[in-house]
């Protein structure tokens, strides 16, 4: 199966359903890539929690792209 549909052009999010069924593809090969700076810090620690709900066993890449020191350390714990 093809990955997730993520161009805005093959999702249709101007109408209902407003959310992409993931029980169509293929998740064993599916990767979470993410990644924030640090006016974004405190969100991207709530989408990494929900992951790590719903899919306890994935791993997740997570980018630094502008995080403060405090930030990276807490990262990494």
């Amino acid at each position: 199966m093809s990955g997730l549909p993520f161009s805005t052009s093959r999702l249709n999010i101007t109408s209902p359903p407003y959310y992409i069924d993931i029980n169509k593809y293929d998740l064993d090969n599916f990767k979470f890539i993410t990644a924030a700076s640090r006016n974004h810090f405190e969100e991207s620690k709530d989408l990494i929690a929900s992951i790590e709900k719903i899919f306890p066993n994935k791993n997740i890449y997570y980018y630094d792209i502008g995080l403060d020191s405090g930030q990276i350390k807490e990262a990494n714990n």
